[in-house]
């Protein structure tokens, strides 16, 4: 498969420093931790998903979100502009249909 099922917990940024929430979470068995567009996004396995969220909220307070997701194994760059343009279209014209909760892809923008 492309992709693995994972848990998604992410806070701001301005909750502790990045070293702080690595140690802590990789210590509550999360998979992953890593920083973007002023977030930490913190994964985990599915099964592990619960009890990290709930040790993350102890320790941190509320996340901005936390959820069930789809994360592709490996990312895909596209280097044409007229290809990501086209494929970014795709994704918004695919998101406005009514039966269409949740689009996951592997391109990263």
């Amino acid at each position: 498969f492309l992709f693995s099922h994972c848990g998604l917990i992410f806070f701001d940024q301005s909750i502790t420093s990045y070293d702080a929430l690595f140690e802590f979470a990789i210590e509550c068995n999360a998979i992953d931790v890593t920083n973007y567009d002023n977030c930490y996004y913190v994964f985990s396995a599915v099964d592990d998903f619960s009890s990290l969220r709930d040790k993350l909220i102890l320790e941190y307070g509320d996340p901005l979100s936390s959820k069930l997701i789809w994360r592709p194994k490996d990312p895909v760059r596209l280097n044409d502009d007229d290809k990501n343009n086209n494929l970014l279209n795709l994704v918004d014209s695919l998101q406005d249909l009514d039966d269409v909760t949740n689009i996951y892809t592997n391109f990263e923008e």
